[in-house]
């Protein structure tokens, strides 16, 4: 895999975090797993740095992206298997918002071809769920500040993919 230069996507924060609860400077982050007992572990996690708010929790794909509307998180940290829609379309989904979320995909699969899927939906982040948490927390700063972690994957995707989104690699 190539990794480029990171490039700053240009989608906006949203534009009044006072009214939605969250401190200014704080990244908002959606969860989105149909295992409660995962998202519970994840939230209480995240819960302890004082730069991240959870906003908000889905158990499926349609409610993730009703949330996502809803609350216009900053992050989305997305599972791809749950039930009613699955969190690859949802992603796609997302990246058609006018406030769109910067997504990172959990998963347990470690097929090269759910990258390229979460590349081509619009991801700015795929990972194996056994993520350490430093390298999640990482990640999830790093996607807020407009920085993709996955290669651009310009051959067989949709032309609505960005092709300008760049990449880096985490450390560790």
């Amino acid at each position: 895999m190539e990794i480029m230069q990171p490039a700053v996507n240009s989608v906006a924060a949203p534009a009044n975090r006072e009214l939605t609860g969250a401190p200014t400077g704080s990244i908002r982050v959606l969860l989105a797993d149909d295992h409660t007992g995962f998202r519970n572990c994840l939230r209480e996690l995240l819960e302890m740095e004082e730069d991240i708010v959870i906003v908000g929790e889905a158990g499926d794909g349609i409610e993730a992206e009703r949330q996502a509307a809803a609350l216009r998180p900053d992050v989305v940290v997305m599972d791809v298997q749950m039930p009613g829609q699955n969190g690859l379309h949802t992603t796609r989904a997302l990246s058609h918002f006018g406030h769109s979320p910067r997504v990172i995909i959990l998963t347990i699969y470690k097929h090269a071809s759910i990258w390229r899927e979460a590349a081509c939906a619009g991801a700015y982040g795929c990972f194996v769920k056994g993520i350490s948490t430093d390298r999640l927390l990482e990640a999830i700063r790093t996607v807020a500040a407009g920085q993709s972690l996955i290669a651009p994957v310009l051959n067989g995707c949709p032309s609505s993919v960005s092709s300008n989104q760049g990449s880096r690699q985490l450390a560790g």
